[in-house]
């Protein structure tokens, strides 16, 4: 008898406590954890990605956009070079195939 008991002990599934159980209501210490984690890590993000103060954000601006007209400058230089050694060689090759031509 009492290894029919066992037997039957084994065959049904034990049932957890209600301290072992996963919470499915979105409280517990998962749940507080994360809430504690994103707000850190909010609140880091705020303080790295906030705008600065004062005179540095102007000077910042300017140093900026002196750093792209120069860009501009040379892209623009290099944009002039490169149409007119492309318009050199299609004249070369138009002259060539007109004497090839005739």
């Amino acid at each position: 008898m009492a290894d029919e008991q066992l037997l039957e002990e084994q065959e049904t599934p034990s049932e957890a406590t209600p301290s072992e159980e996963p919470r499915r209501d979105g409280s517990g210490p998962g749940f507080l954890r994360g809430v504690i984690l994103g707000a850190i890590v909010g609140a880091v993000l705020a303080v790295l990605l906030a705008p600065k103060l004062g005179e540095e954000e102007p000077a910042e601006a300017e140093g900026l956009v002196g750093q792209l007209r120069a860009r501009v400058r040379e892209a623009s230089v290099e944009a002039r070079q490169a149409a007119q050694e492309a318009e050199q060689a299609k004249r070369a090759r138009f002259e060539q195939l007109m004497r090839d031509g005739e």
